[in-house]
């Protein structure tokens, strides 16, 4: 993303979707196996975890 970029903006299920207009660049997708992909979700999910725990604990639903 950046600045002049235009978006279409969607609301499902009290979650905000950003999406694109314009198509990206063929160049920016990369190909990548599961030995690298699985450490990468792994390290989301804690990431996920503890700002859902943060969140919790300050009272926001």
């Amino acid at each position: 993303m950046k600045k002049g970029d235009v978006f279409l903006v969607k609301i499902e299920n009290k979650k905000i979707i950003l999406e694109p207009l314009a198509q990206p660049p063929e160049e920016i997708f990369v190909e990548a196996g599961s030995e690298l992909t699985d450490n990468i979700l792994r390290e989301a999910k804690v990431s996920s975890d503890k700002a859902e725990k943060l969140l919790r604990d300050l009272s926001v639903e």
